[in-house]
């Protein structure tokens, strides 16, 4: 946020007390403010530690909360109906389907708006029906310049920022992961959620939604040709990056036998789930 990069990064920063590198996100409805303040002062402050890294925005909420947007209902709260608010701020789909917290089409002018001015935008997007909806957004981006050239390589792209998903936690299925890599997006995964969403996830999704290749379907995105990147969602998880990739290699916590090698996992455990 703002304050938090004017209160406390910005007075770090200049009293050198910074021991880390920082790249500090604002709203993405605040674009305009960043770029001006870019223009004046730079992207990067003056003792290394500090840079302004670009824009966020969330599409939806999360799956213990059951507001992670996603295209079939919560198996869990099947009581609960469905309900559209047409014209509702964000145009927000809640109940069993989730949270939309912001209308595409805004996103896309937001994101447009941004990314002319040379910003990075992340966005937040946890349930299957949230990628997708970003990714149908960067994809509308992506085709508002040249088409990309694949005769060299995977996609690049062709706006002027690399712009991220963050999380990409649960996906349709390898066309979400293709259209991904098509626009040249970077899903940025937290695999140490794998761990902490494991005594909910099958619950609230059932176990098709739940398995190989729709959540933490980290091998499925390289699968398809997508950018991926792994961050720890700190501090909402603990800051333990070699457990997380642990995590997402094995889909279970480090010490825990898998059941194809002769002990129980629970939801999303063993070998078959690396996809």
């Amino acid at each position: 946020s703002w304050q938090d990069l004017e209160q406390v990064y910005l007075p770090a920063a200049e009293a050198g007390e910074l021991p880390i590198r920082v790249a500090a996100y604002v709203p993405l409805k605040t674009w305009r403010r960043l770029a001006a303040y870019i223009a004046s002062e730079g992207r990067a402050h003056r003792n290394g530690r500090l840079f302004l890294g670009g824009t966020k925005e969330f599409a939806d909420g999360s799956l213990g909360s059951r507001t992670a947007l996603m295209w079939q209902p919560y198996s869990d709260a099947p009581q609960q109906q469905q309900q559209e608010q047409e014209g509702s701020e964000g145009g927000a789909a809640n109940g069993t389907y989730g949270t939309r917290m912001i209308d595409m089409e805004q996103l896309l002018e937001l994101v447009r708006g941004a990314d002319a001015a040379g910003l990075q935008v992340a966005v937040h997007a946890i349930g299957d029906r949230a990628v997708d909806d970003v990714v149908a957004v960067l994809t509308r981006l992506q085709a508002e310049v040249p088409p990309p050239s694949h005769e060299s390589g995977p996609p690049q792209p062709q706006t002027s920022r690399w712009h991220r998903i963050e999380h990409v936690q649960h996906i349709a299925g390898p066309d979400t992961a293709a259209a991904l890599a098509e626009c040249a997006a970077i899903g940025v995964g937290n695999p140490l959620h794998l761990l902490t969403d494991a005594g909910v996830m099958e619950q609230r999704l059932g176990q098709a939604r739940a398995g190989a290749g729709r959540s933490f379907a980290y091998q499925t995105l390289l699968r398809e040709g997508a950018y991926l990147a792994f961050g720890s969602d700190w501090p909402v998880v603990d800051l333990e990056p070699l457990v997380g990739v642990h995590a997402a290699v094995f889909r279970r916590p480090p010490g825990v036998v898998a059941e194809d090698e002769g002990g129980s996992s629970g939801s999303g455990g063993g070998r078959q789930q690396r996809q």
